[in-house]
């Protein structure tokens, strides 16, 4: 699994855990195991992931 997939996948637990708005970059980096620096070099914040969840779902899949 690379690691925007891994940022992914974390972040899907955690926003189902902690919800969106209590979720944080810090959150999902921890998660992922990786720093949040790696975190911003895939993605300029959280709501990207919220975005990319959305089109997915629209799509009819979310994370195979």
């Amino acid at each position: 699994m690379d690691t925007k997939e891994s940022l992914l996948r974390a972040a899907l637990k955690v926003f189902a855990t902690n919800g969106y708005h209590g979720s944080s970059v810090s959150d999902i980096a921890k998660e992922a195991k990786v720093s949040k620096a790696l975190f911003y070099h895939y993605f300029d914040s959280k709501n990207d992931l919220l975005v990319i969840f959305a089109k997915q779902r629209l799509e009819g899949g979310l994370l195979s």
